[in-house]
């Protein structure tokens, strides 16, 4: 399977955390949390199952076939190896 590229797009939008909140009507505790983020000026890639599993199907099995430790997260190989900092592979 030939390594293919992918540039992810990050979304751009007038608020990007803005939310709208609603009282949901006979519940006095209860709202409803809708996004309202104003104007999208660019949609950016899903964050979705396909994406993930294709980012990780690629990237997988190069790490496996190296000799050199290899950390997803910076210290979370630290001990076992007896390094002082961590090592991280793009």
């Amino acid at each position: 399977m030939a390594f293919l590229k992918k540039i992810w797009k990050r979304r751009r939008c007038e608020y990007p955390n803005r939310r709208k909140l609603t009282q949901v009507p006979g519940k006095p505790n209860e709202v409803d949390v809708v996004r309202a983020e104003g104007a999208v000026f660019e949609e950016g890639d899903l964050l979705g199952v396909d994406n993930l599993n294709s980012a990780f199907r690629t990237v997988l099995p190069r790490a496996a076939s190296t000799r050199q430790p290899f950390c997803w997260m910076a210290g979370s190989s630290l001990a076992a190896s007896g390094r002082k900092r961590p090592l991280v592979r793009v």
